[in-house]
C-alpha cells in the first residue's frame, strides 16, 4: 500500500483489459442469520 500515492499492489489474476482501472470497495454479502 502507498498511501502517498494512493495505490495498493495486486499480485496475481485481475479481470479486465490491461491497464484497465480495478475498484476495491467493501462487500455487501449479508451476516448468516
Amino acid at each position: 500500500v502507498d498511501a502517498e500515492n494512493n495505490l495498493i499492489a495486486i499480485r496475481g489474476a485481475v479481470p479486465g483489459p490491461n491497464g484497465g482501472i480495478v475498484v476495491i470497495r467493501d462487500s455487501v454479502k449479508a451476516a448468516k442469520a
